[in-house]
């Protein structure tokens, strides 16, 4: 789906079961007196790279250029700041605008709308083969971060309890075996999002090898901890300058 806010609303409304998505809009939707939660962790490290225009070759080449975004409320675009201070840069030597997802960011990229996006593994090796430049792992100034969790609505995980537990052990079971047969789980992967076999297998050990996933769904606690708190301080200030 093109965004986080579509999921959630998908989780919503029951036409979604169970989702993958950032915490950190569960979060809102539970400050907001929403039915969203967080059942597991997923991804406890961000899968992303930071691809450019070929000629875009460090942080500070970024300077009067354009990010894509998925979201600027949450997820991924809180790593640009971060990204671009390694270049000298401040927020106001670039811009950051909201596009979709990692395909949109694809095609923008190559129709030169943009100057840079975070795409995840494995479209980073695809846009590298295609002449893009790659900048880096995003986990290099993010090391801790809960990136994705499996999120649900509360009324259903209460109504049917087996089949939330039963959909949480195959998604463990699935990425166990993953890990444990690359190869095999590689062409399932190539097959899935359209890529070839190749760069789904260096996905496949490149996720092994940074420690992507959470090896046993349970989340960073801290981590989401610091996300509850932040969200919160964020909904009273805007609650604050609405009143005002």
């Amino acid at each position: 789906m093109a965004s986080g806010d579509l999921i959630n609303e998908g989780l919503r409304n029951g036409r979604i079961t169970l989702a993958i998505g950032p915490p950190d809009g569960v979060m809102l939707d539970v400050l907001a007196g929403g039915p969203l939660r967080i059942l597991a962790g997923n991804a406890c490290k961000p899968p992303l790279f930071v691809i450019a225009q070929p000629e875009i070759r460090s942080a500070a080449d970024l300077r009067g250029k354009t990010f894509g975004v998925l979201s600027l409320r949450e997820g991924s675009s809180k790593f640009i700041e971060k990204f671009a201070k390694t270049g000298g840069l401040k927020p106001g030597d670039y811009r950051v605008v909201e596009v979709g997802g990692a395909p949109a960011r694809v095609k923008l990229l190559a129709e030169r709308a943009i100057d840079a996006g975070l795409q995840p593994m494995p479209l980073n090796y695809e846009m590298e083969a295609r002449g893009f430049s790659n900048l880096g792992w995003t986990g290099e100034f993010e090391p801790h971060y809960q990136f994705t969790s499996f999120n649900a609505s509360r009324h259903l995980a209460q109504r049917e309890p087996l089949l939330v537990a039963a959909m949480l052990r195959a998604l463990l079971r699935g990425q166990r075996f993953a890990s444990a047969h690359p190869v095999e789980a590689s062409n399932i992967l190539a097959s899935e999002v359209g890529c070839e076999s190749s760069h789904a297998l260096k996905a496949l050990q490149d996720t092994s090898r940074l420690g992507i996933f959470d090896p046993d769904l349970t989340g960073r606690v801290w981590v989401l901890n610091e996300f509850f708190v932040t969200c919160r301080r964020t909904t009273r200030s805007q609650q604050g300058r609405a009143s005002n």
